[in-house]
């Protein structure tokens, strides 16, 4: 009967069966027959061609199944198989909800897991160098960039949307770096990333706009940069930019009645913190409007640039400021944190 179906083989011979099949012959004055013989080799001749050999003669022509579900493993950590291929998907496991904490608690048991809570995460603990984990995260919480344990794009922390997603590689015993982040905003640490350009959401940092002409006196270049820069004009948007940042990316809004017929303008100038020389002349023009206004034009006109770039100082992250118009009254500049660009 070779194998049964399940594992377990029993010898035959034709008749008699199990380790009693001679035996059990002789019991009954049987004589040595070959047609006995011959259906019993026969039958171990089937058993060892249904099993794999070491030298690969045999090879599986059917699912290749462990015995029971969940309990071996295919090689070791210290027995390795060489490279895998595979002509179809393969299949990860979904492990059991992990609760967020300062280290999270992964464990060996899938390779997809939900992280539920809203514990700032700052590490994760060993699953295996190598280890490569989809995380899905059930709601708002920080994931806080650390230059070896947890490394995240940008070198900036995120903060994620409940439906975020993330993938981790253990590149050493308990370090990780995030191979990939997809939010459901479309966002990654709160910013969109493409190549070493960093935008954020519209919602991360808050979004406050810095008045221009509100605290940069006219033609005066006034240093702003992000707490602790030593700036003259502290923007607290500016604390989520990264040490290695070098341009900060904004969007300008020019709003202004003009005083009379002529040629009205508007600019806004900007250079890097590190610029001893600072004059509107050797400066980048953020912003820039220039029209003929007609006497009877009344009332404010606005004017909006989506995107502009300034440079930031090496050491501190600000950069110089100043503005100045002609023609014009009653004028408002104001310039919004849109995300910045590192090496």
């Amino acid at each position: 009967m070779a194998w049964d179906g399940s594992g377990t083989y029993t010898r035959t011979n034709g008749t008699n069966t199990g380790a009693t099949t001679w035996a059990d012959d002789a019991a009954a004055a049987t004589k040595i027959l070959s047609t006995r013989h011959d259906t019993h080799d026969e039958d171990i001749a089937t058993a060892i061609n249904a099993t794999l050999t070491q030298n690969n003669e045999s090879k599986p022509t059917a699912d290749f199944l462990p015995n029971t579900d969940d309990s071996y493993d295919l090689g070791s950590a210290t027995k390795q198989w060489a490279e895998g291929f595979f002509s179809k998907s393969v299949h990860w496991a979904k492990g059991a909800d992990v609760a967020s904490a300062t280290a999270l608690p992964l464990i060996a048991d899938g390779n997809i897991v939900d992280v539920t809570g809203t514990t700032t995460i700052t590490s994760f603990n060993s699953v295996g160098i190598g280890t490569v984990m989809v995380l899905h995260f059930d709601g708002a919480l920080i994931l806080t960039h650390h230059a070896t344990d947890l490394i995240l794009p940008g070198a900036a922390n995120i903060t994620t949307v409940a439906g975020d997603e993330a993938t981790f590689y253990e590149y050493a015993s308990g370090d990780w770096r995030c191979l990939n982040y997809q939010s459901v905003n479309a966002v990654v640490a709160n910013h969109i990333k493409a190549g070493n350009i960093q935008i954020p959401d519209g919602s991360v940092p808050t979004g406050n706009e810095l008045d221009v002409e509100g605290l940069i006196t006219e033609s005066a270049f006034e240093s702003v940069g992000p707490t602790g820069s030593g700036a003259t004009n502290v923007w607290t948007d500016m604390d989520v930019i990264p040490a290695n940042a070098t341009i900060l990316i904004v969007s300008v809004l020019l709003s202004f009645a003009p005083s009379g017929a002529g040629s009205a303008s508007v600019n806004v100038y900007a250079t890097h913190g590190d610029d001893a020389s600072a004059a509107a002349g050797n400066s980048n023009r953020i912003a820039s409007q220039t029209f003929d206004v007609d006497a009877a034009i009344t009332g404010n006109s606005q004017f909006f640039i989506p995107q502009a770039y300034i440079p930031l100082g090496v050491t501190n992250r600000d950069f110089l400021l100043t503005w100045a118009a002609s023609l014009e009254t009653g004028i408002g500049i104001s310039i919004q944190y849109k995300g910045f660009m590192t090496d």
